[in-house]
């Protein structure tokens, strides 16, 4: 399995690389792509900077600590998310086609046709620090998963982690991020496929696994019994908002700038909604099956349960 895992990361440095053949010595072409990317690549990419580390690190441990009523946090997020996109993408790159920003801050300051500074100054100073943040826990989800699955002391695993990114992009730049972020995707997909296949076989099949449940906590198996602690509705409506926040997340946003053209960006959306959808079921039993085969991590990290 270390091999396997070894051989991923790799694969997945060794095409960000490869993306630099395909570079021109361009600013557009390194933060934008030269505005030729496809709607599959664009959706992929949308699903793994917006959701990778969260869906298969955190996700999986909220689901193993609330059980089935989980199942609102990612409907909420991801109904939230998708509205967003699918209402803006197209807007988003049709209106950069006019304004022609290479950089997301550089849309919203010249959204009306004027470039304001303000904007653009404020713009990058949110984005420094609160995607620093988000930079932060995203490198302790690459940090988390190389220390399970090698024993690499944590801090050792988030600065391979950083490194690793740094090579692709400083190479291949929006190019290299997003060929890679679809390689991860797929990657991720057939990933969980096989640990789900693995793991109901490992508790007897589904029927087993929610009676197991039921024996640790009959909580688990309800679908509302998490989600009533907080109020259902507005627990569910948070999630929503919290996902139509999205929008402030130029990391997440710029995927619609890269886009070849506007038309395109609801299928980008169809592909990153799929994704989500089929990976959140996915996690949401490997949670359900590792709370079985794995029931001691309830009084350590549940974020190691993958």
């Amino acid at each position: 399995m270390i091999y396997s895992f070894a051989f991923f990361l790799l694969l997945f440095v060794l095409v960000g690389l490869a993306s630099y053949r395909y570079s021109q010595p361009t600013t557009q072409d390194y933060l934008l792509a030269g505005r030729t990317i496809k709607p599959g690549l664009a959706g992929l990419s949308l699903f793994a900077t917006e959701s990778s580390g969260f869906m298969f690190i955190g996700y999986i441990g909220i689901t193993y600590i609330m059980g089935l009523s989980v199942i609102w946090i990612a409907l909420g997020w991801y109904l939230g998310t998708s509205s967003i996109m699918w209402s803006m993408g197209r807007r988003l790159r049709h209106r950069n086609e006019t304004v022609q920003a290479d950089t997301y801050g550089a849309l919203l300051s010249r959204w009306t046709g004027e470039d304001y500074k303000i904007i653009r100054v404020l713009s990058a100073l949110i984005t420094i620090v609160f995607l620093s943040v988000y930079a932060a826990a995203q490198l302790s989800a690459g940090g988390k998963a190389l220390q399970a699955m090698m024993g690499i002391d944590i801090k050792i695993s988030a600065l391979i982690s950083v490194s690793m990114v740094l090579a692709y992009c400083l190479a291949g730049g929006i190019r290299a991020s997003i060929w890679t972020d679809a390689v991860q995707s797929l990657a991720m997909f057939i990933a969980l496929v096989l640990i789900v296949a693995y793991g109901l076989n490992m508790v007897g099949g589904f029927e087993h696994l929610m009676l197991k449940l039921k024996e640790i906590d009959p909580n688990l198996t309800e679908v509302f019994a998490g989600a009533h602690k907080y109020g259902f509705l507005g627990f569910f409506a948070g999630w929503i908002f919290g996902g139509m926040g999205v929008l402030g997340q130029p990391h997440v946003m710029v995927r619609f700038m890269v886009l070849e053209k506007a038309q395109s960006a609801k299928k980008a959306v169809l592909y990153y909604a799929l994704m989500v959808s089929a990976l959140a079921v996915l996690c949401t039993i490997a949670g359900l099956c590792a709370r079985v085969v794995l029931p001691d991590l309830i009084n350590g990290d549940p974020e190691l349960a993958l």
